[in-house]
């Protein structure tokens, strides 16, 4: 059997992406890989490659938008399956991109190691959270991070980054800039803590709150704007707004959101939470449109009481691309 035959008797599948986001907006593909190893990775960008097909990289299906619009014939690599977690020497250990970050935090809690305990109840894989540098309550990813391995999509190259080479900033990443860098594996490096009992009252002071914010079966991107780190908003706006607004070296814009009537303003489907001005939530059937005229509103009111141009942290996807 060739391999072209292979590919299409075991690799793809048509499949409702709706099913694959957290949001359950999304459209049909006719082009949906589930590979479970870097072989049948490599097999499926390959096969994208030669058919010509626009393509997108999907990991847990939260933090994205996709156009519930698009045509049908597409490719979707998803990575859920392509999961796993390996200990190694001195508490690091070696984790699959498509690995839900919920197991990897789980699985260092169980251990009785820190170090990504912030992390607690963030939506999504560990593969998202390197690329978008995920972070909550002073922690963020790359603070654990030894090494990232890549496939480089124009070659089909394995590289091997270290800390510095993933050129981590605030939600942002080497990788989240070149889009021919999907993310393999990664080597976090965790700790004994001093006071195990301190780091499993975290753990659960975390989940608690958490779980309030994301109850069971809600359907959400999770946080919908960026953040300003302190030190990014000058100190004539920084004048019009309470000191005390600034937690963890940053200005949380759910503060901001907060103060234009953000929290329970909705569009169709969609609308942002009564209990959070950042978290937006699908309630009702909704569409990749009503998010973005949502979110396009929230920007233009923060914009003319605080004169700050909010960025959006989930990805919003109108359009695939090619090789």
């Amino acid at each position: 059997m060739n391999f072209v035959s292979t590919i299409d008797l075991a690799m793809f599948s048509t499949q409702d992406l709706s099913n694959y986001t957290t949001t359950g907006i999304g459209p049909v593909v006719d082009y949906f890989f589930l590979p479970k190893n870097k072989e049948e990775v490599i097999q499926a960008v390959q096969y994208i490659k030669d058919n010509n097909l626009e393509f997108y990289i999907l990991g847990g299906g939260s933090n994205t938008i996709i156009d519930n619009t698009m045509d049908s014939k597409k490719a979707v690599i998803c990575l859920l399956e392509y999961k796993g977690i390996k200990p190694l020497e001195d508490y690091n250990i070696l984790v699959r991109s498509g690995t839900v970050l919920q197991d990897v935090v789980d699985y260092a809690f169980n251990n009785e190691l820190s170090g990504i305990t912030g992390l607690n109840r963030i939506p999504g894989t560990i593969g998202g959270s390197v690329v978008g540098n995920a972070g909550a309550y002073g922690t963020e990813v790359r603070q654990t991070i030894v090494s990232v391995t890549c496939l480089d999509l124009s070659d089909l190259s394995i590289q091997t980054f270290s800390i510095d080479g993933c050129e981590y900033g605030y939600r942002d990443s080497v990788f989240k800039r070149n889009l021919n860098l999907l993310v393999l594996d990664i080597t976090l490096s965790l700790t004994k803590p001093v006071d195990y009992a301190l780091e499993a009252a975290k753990y659960e002071e975390i989940s608690e709150f958490r779980d309030k914010i994301y109850p069971k079966g809600f359907k959400s991107p999770g946080s919908v704007f960026k953040n300003f780190p302190q030190g990014t908003v000058s100190e004539e706006i920084m004048a019009n707004i309470p000191q005390e607004w600034v937690v963890y070296n940053k200005l949380p814009v759910g503060k901001l959101l907060e103060e234009v009537g953000s929290k329970g303003y909705n569009i169709n489907g969609v609308r942002m939470r009564l209990s959070h001005g950042n978290i937006m939530e699908v309630f009702a059937p909704a569409t990749y449109q009503d998010v973005d005229q949502l979110l396009t509103e929230l920007k233009a009111r923060v914009k003319d009481r605080f004169g700050l141009t909010i960025e959006p942290e989930i990805r919003l996807v109108s359009q695939f691309r090619k090789f």
